[in-house]
This record gives C-alpha cells, sequence and structure tokens, in this order.
C-alpha cells in the first residue's frame, strides 16, 4: 500500500491504494528520480519474496481512476486524454498505454536483530588554514616494496598515472600494481546536487576522502610504501565547465583567493601525507575570445563583464600556480606539482597554454587530456585528422618543444578508459598501446624518451587488464633519462592500428567487406570442443570465448540493456546502447556446423534472443555484422530481419574469414532506420557483442620440379 511520496508529496488514490504518482518529468530529462514509501502486508516474509514493480504511463491514454485523483499536490492538473480500452495487453503489446514491468527477489525477515550494521561514515580530516612556511621532515613509511615494476621504479619518465575517483571502490593490489603514480580525484569546494552543485562562497576546501567515500591514510602510506606517488587533484568537471550546458560555477569564488586556497591544499598534503598536487581546471578564462558564449553560469555580480572575469581566471592560474609552487618548496624537494588541461585548451594561442609556458619552471610535468573530442587518438591515431580537429601530435609536439623546449619526458599522454564514449575517445589498452608506439616512432623517435600515460579511471582497469599491456610498452623506455641517448622506439605494430586507411571510425563502422589476409600463424590458446560460456573482456569491452572451442555462448552477461546491462554497452569500439533503450539482445550463441573447433573457412551458425518492443508506428529490426578484427573492428552485415513484439531468436550461417584469431559478432536491435553502419544508434535500441577465437586454417602446400605453390584461400560472405 502506498503510504508517501517524500521527494514530491503525492497523496494515497483511496480507490487504488497501491499506486504511487509521479509529476512532469521536465523536458531535459534530468529530473527522472523518484522516492516512494510502501507498506509491506503485516503477515509477510520468507527467503525468496518477489516484489514486481508495475509502472502504468498515460501519455496515450488514461487509465481506470487517473481523471479521479488530486494531482493538486503535485502542481499539475493531469491531462484531457481519452480513457483506455480495457482489459489492457496483459504483455504490453501493443504498446498502448506503455505499460513496463521489473522484479526484485529479497528476504523479508520479522527478526532483524542479526543484521549487519551500515558502516558509519569516517570523518572527514580537518584542514589546517594557517599559512604553511616551515620545512619538516617527512614520515617514513615501513611498508616494503613488493609491486615494483621496472615502469614503477621510473619517476622522471614513462609514468603510468591512474586516476582514482574517491566515490568509487577503492583499487585492489592487481589493479595497481604497475602504476607509478596514483592521482586522488578530487579536492573540491562544493557539495554534490543533482542540479547544481551547492559552492562554498569562501571556496573552503574540505579534506577528500581516499576511495569508497572515505579517508583512507592505511592506504596512501601502502602505496607511497610500495614505492608510488599519490598526488591530490584540486578540481574536476563539478566545479564548473567550459561546454555548452554546463551550469556549475564554484571556480568564481576561488578566484582572489589563490593564497588562501593553495595554503588550504598544501594543508591537505601535509596531513594525508601526499606527494603533491594536481590543478584539474576545465572552466573558461577567455569569454572575450575563444570561449565567448560558454559559462554564462558565472557569477555576473562578481564578475559584471566578460573582462573582468577573464582577468580574474587568469591570474587565478598563475597564482595558484605559483602558490602551491611556493609552499610544497618550502616542504622539501620532492612535492609534484601538475596540470591536467583539456586538449581544446592547448593551441599555442591559447590563454591557458600561455600561462602554462610562463609557469613551465614551476611544473614537474603536464597532463594533457587527449580524449575530449577536440582530438579523437582511437580514430585517427597520433598523427592523423580525420576525425578530430587537429592531431594529438600537433599539440604534443608544442608541449615538448616549445612549452617545455625540447623535454617530451615531461608530458604524460592522457587517455580515458570508460566514460568518454560521448567523445569517441574511450581507448582500451591495445588501442593506448599502439597510439604509445606511434609516440616513440614519430620524427625517427624524437619522442621515445618521453614522460609516460596517465587515464582515467582506476575503476575501469579490472585486474590491470588495461594497465598491464600499456606498463609493458612503457616498460621498454623506462629510465630513458638516465642513459645519454633515448633507446631506439619499439617495433612497430604488426597488426593494424587505428591510424590504418581502412580501419573505421568506431561510431561510424564500415560495410565493406575486408581483403583476403595472409593467415596468421597458429596460436596457443587452450583447445575446447564443446559449449563454452564467455567470460567479459574488460580490454576489448565484450564477452569473449578466449579459448578454441566449438561453441560460445554469452550466458547472461547480455541481459537487459543500457546502463542495466552488466558491463554496458558490451560492444568492442564505441557503439552504445541508446540512452532510453527499451529493445534487448539477452543472449548471444555461435556454433560451428562441422562440430570442430571455429577456423578460418568454417561455416557457423549465429544467434540470439531479442526482446521487442513495438509501438504500432515503425517496425523493429535485428542486424547481424561480423568483424575479422576484434580490436580493429570493420563491420561486414550478414544478415537482418524485422521481427515481432515480444521475444525472438535471429539467426544466419557465416563462413569465417582468415585475417585475425580474434573475431567478433554484432547483433543491433533497431527502432526503425536501416541496416547501414553497424551502429543504429537510436535512443531505443540496444547492441551487443560476441568475441571469438578462430584458429588458422590449415593451409596445404604442393611441391613440383618447380617452386611450391600454395592453395588460394578464400572467403565468402552471406
Amino acid at each position: 500500500t502506498f503510504v508517501e511520496d517524500p521527494l514530491y508529496g503525492a497523496v494515497p488514490d483511496t480507490n487504488h491504494p497501491e499506486r504511487a504518482y509521479i509529476p512532469n518529468a521536465g523536458s531535459d530529462d534530468t529530473q527522472w528520480t523518484y522516492k516512494h514509501r510502501y507498506q509491506l502486508p503485516s503477515n509477510l516474509e520468507g527467503e525468496l519474496v518477489i516484489i514486481q514493480w508495475y509502472y502504468l504511463t498515460a501519455n496515450s491514454c488514461n487509465p481506470e481512476g487517473y481523471g479521479d485523483y488530486n494531482f493538486a499536490p503535485l502542481g499539475i492538473s493531469g491531462n484531457s486524454l481519452a480513457q483506455c480500452g480495457y482489459p489492457l495487453p496483459s504483455n504490453g503489446v501493443p504498446g498502448k498505454p506503455e505499460q513496463f514491468w521489473n522484479c526484485a527477489e529479497v528476504k523479508i525477515s520479522t527478526d532483524c536483530e542479526a543484521s549487519t550494521p551500515f558502516p558509519t561514515k569516517q570523518p572527514s580530516v580537518p584542514v589546517t588554514k594557517s599559512p604553511v612556511a616551515v620545512s619538516t621532515p617527512r614520515p617514513t613509511i615501513s611498508n616494503a616494496p613488493t609491486f615494483k615494476s621496472a615502469v614503477a621504479e621510473s619517476r622522471e619518465d614513462s609514468r603510468l598515472i591512474a586516476y582514482l575517483a574517491n566515490w568509487q571502490a577503492c583499487p585492489t593490489d592487481d589493479m595497481l600494481d604497475a602504476y607509478t603514480h596514483i592521482v586522488i580525484a578530487f579536492a573540491v569546494s562544493y557539495t554534490w546536487s543533482a542540479a547544481k552543485n551547492n559552492c562554498d562562497t569562501s571556496c573552503s576546501v574540505s579534506a577528500p576522502p581516499t576511495c569508497g567515500n572515505q579517508v583512507r591514510q592505511d592506504l596512501i602510506d601502502k602505496w607511497r610504501g610500495q614505492g608510488k606517488k599519490v598526488v591530490l587533484s584540486f578540481g574536476g568537471a563539478g566545479m564548473g565547465g567550459s561546454w555548452p550546458g554546463d551550469n556549475n560555477n564554484c571556480w568564481d569564488y576561488c578566484f582572489g583567493k589563490e593564497e588562501e586556497v593553495s595554503t588550504q591544499l598544501v594543508s591537505i598534503v601535509q596531513s594525508q601525507n601526499l606527494d603533491g598536487i594536481d590543478l584539474d581546471y576545465e572552466y573558461c578564462y577567455d569569454t572575450e575570445g575563444t570561449q565567448s558564449g560558454l559559462c554564462t553560469a558565472k557569477d555576473t555580480s562578481l564578475f559584471p563583464t566578460e573582462a573582468s572575469f577573464d582577468t580574474a581566471a587568469q591570474n587565478f592560474l598563475t597564482g595558484i600556480t605559483s602558490n602551491l609552487r611556493q609552499k610544497m618548496d618550502a616542504l622539501g624537494d620532492d612535492y609534484e606539482l601538475t596540470h591536467a588541461p583539456m586538449d581544446s585548451d592547448l593551441a599555442p594561442t591559447s590563454k591557458y597554454y600561455q600561462i602554462l609556458k610562463d609557469q613551465s619552471e614551476n611544473l614537474d610535468y603536464l597532463m594533457p587530456q587527449f580524449y575530449n573530442g577536440y582530438i579523437k587518438v582511437v580514430s585517427d591515431g597520433f598523427t592523423g585528422t580525420g576525425a578530430g580537429a587537429y592531431s594529438a601530435e600537433s599539440v604534443y609536439s608544442n608541449l615538448a618543444m616549445d612549452l617545455f623546449p625540447n623535454r617530451p619526458d615531461k608530458v604524460v599522454f592522457g587517455f580515458c578508459v570508460n566514460g568518454c564514449s560521448g567523445t569517441g575517445s574511450n581507448a582500451n589498452g591495445q588501442q593506448a598501446v599502439s597510439v604509445l608506439q606511434q609516440v616513440k616512432e614519430f620524427d625517427q623517435g624524437q619522442y621515445s624518451c618521453n614522460g609516460g600515460a596517465f587515464f582515467w579511471v582506476a575503476s575501469a582497469d579490472a585486474s590491470g587488464a588495461w594497465s598491464d599491456p600499456v606498463a609493458a610498452e612503457l616498460a621498454l623506455t623506462a629510465g630513458c633519462l638516465d642513459g645519454t641517448t633515448p633507446p631506439p622506439p619499439s617495433p612497430p605494430n604488426t597488426t593494424s592500428n587505428p591510424t590504418s586507411g581502412v580501419t573505421a571510425q568506431p561510431t561510424s563502422p564500415t560495410t565493406s567487406q575486408p581483403t583476403n589476409a595472409v593467415t596468421s600463424k597458429p596460436t596457443n590458446a587452450p583447445i575446447v570442443v564443446g559449449p563454452v560460456v564467455a567470460v567479459f573482456d574488460a580490454v576489448l569491452g565484450a564477452p569473449r570465448c578466449a579459448s578454441a572451442t566449438s561453441s560460445c555462448e554469452s550466458g547472461d552477461l547480455l541481459k537487459r540493456m543500457s546502463c542495466s546491462e552488466p558491463n554496458g554497452s558490451n560492444s568492442v569500439d564505441e557503439c552504445v546502447d541508446g540512452s532510453k533503450a527499451i529493445q534487448s539482445i539477452e543472449r548471444i550463441t555461435a556454433a560451428s556446423l562441422s562440430g570442430e573447433v571455429f577456423k578460418e573457412g568454417d561455416m557457423v551458425v549465429i544467434s540470439a534472443d531479442v526482446h521487442a518492443w513495438l509501438d504500432g508506428q515503425s517496425d523493429v529490426a535485428v542486424d547481424i555484422y561480423h568483424a575479422v578484427s576484434a580490436s580493429y573492428p570493420i563491420w561486414n552485415l550478414v544478415h537482418s530481419e524485422v521481427v515481432n513484439g515480444g521475444m525472438a531468436t535471429v539467426s544466419a550461417n557465416h563462413e569465417l574469414p582468415g585475417g585475425s584469431p580474434t573475431q567478433a559478432f554484432r547483433f543491433n536491435i533497431r527502432h526503425g532506420g536501416q541496416p547501414e553502419t553497424g551502429c543504429s544508434g537510436g535512443q531505443w535500441d540496444d547492441v551487443d557483442d560476441l568475441i571469438l577465437h578462430v584458429e588458422p586454417e590449415v593451409i596445404t602446400t604442393t611441391t613440383t620440379t618447380a617452386l611450391p605453390r600454395v592453395k588460394a584461400r578464400h572467403a565468402l560472405f552471406d
């Protein structure tokens, strides 16, 4: 029985006591947050109780009793739609009215004395606001280094720096064994709010949690004992951003307080025994010029003109940098200072670039973010400009040769592992390795001894799946500054990479057929004849059967869609599920028709169980694609068909071509549209991939008195 709506004040419906009514969500889709209290039956208990949630909409017709409800407390007046026809369809098809169901399995008990109490929040460490001017010796950490690798032992080049989001779970040892630095993100001067963060108008910076929303001094000391630098990052997107539509402006209240803010930050460094400070400034500084029309949320009572705002912002960037350098130098010689500017702020004519150049002597290194859409290294590689506005090389060279004259070791290349799909910039480990190899090889190895790489965010590096291949690449040049000349660049990658002319951009895969390729030598994958359930591959981003097998299925890894899908979107490129996805790929299965392990030239049947929702206006279709390489997919259409509403199975036969031992199939269920690109991108659509290990075809040769001849290879596509 519905009892209370604590957020919006909806009252119970005496005619339908089970109902809770919700207000309009708003046109910007940002207020879909509801909280309702219900009373369970007094005699209800059980080890396994199913609670069903049923959502009946009123956007196409009015359910029974809707017109009699008192909407006044919600500030709305209902609507004037016609009455829905009853009985309503039990399966929701056709979708008028729209109906949604979901269930939860819970335990309900009358004995709660044995329940585990909720953990109490660890209190924040108070910030000392008195000036810091006395040099004191740093505490000695007794933890013996246990995870030092060739990379982790290097400090002045080939760094591997991980941002740790302090609201996310604390990392495990196997995640961070190769990191040289851990950057705690973020220290801020606001409290979080969904609509707009609540800025502290004094720019008071509280001591931040380490991870898991708690201060973990034990972990900080442990990581430092393992030889890692632990750095505090101040800022982040929540302080205010220079992209259209952002309404946060907490940086405004820090302008003019460079002395006070720097003192607070250095005090936190001292109290938590940290190794330095990173400034993550993504807000405006040139609204009179290149950023005209942005940062419209700025406080005009403080800055009545664009010129006054720009002056305050630029003075802050200069003042906070120089103040932090002076205050940390007073503590000792080993404290690091850096900035992490967005790629769009690093044109040589940018005011921010000029400030960084003027302050370069105060910076230990710089961490440019190559993942905000301005530059797209996943699609374009290091030197290309096909998808991005400029090449990464043009920005990198300015930093390595101009801002830090002939010092590429001071430039740490920034990647985004997860969370940057909106700019097409998520990079898996192999893609990052390819870019770093291109950096080393550029201009006969000019940047072979460089600053290494950093990435956002540590939680996406499960078991070191991203960092391990990157660390292996960085280890090839780790410590290069100690020699008289940098070592030679690593050998070029023989697999196709993002700069290859035939590689499609992830968000717009091609549908052309790949050319025949020379068969690679047999791999050492274990052979399993029979069905194998895939395991999620965090590097490639989708379920994968890594062993040589005759059958592979996704199991439960693909159930549901969008944010409710485990590891969603489960795609090997930047294709994502729709923001309002209601279509769903539930399971994908691949099986060899010969009953033998998957190998080049074999025919396989690929099928998927799908759940389709129809609105009576547009068809729902399922498209099947294949990519020869899961690492660098070029999607080829295999099959497409329109499906009815509800559950359905879609399948097709396909011959596995040669060219790569790691191949992928994609199922894309879409509402309307055509099978053109391999990624429909519709707001209602779902996309999922399954990765297979494919053994090489056995190539026979015949010998005569002349040269040996090799049997012609072939590939057949449905």
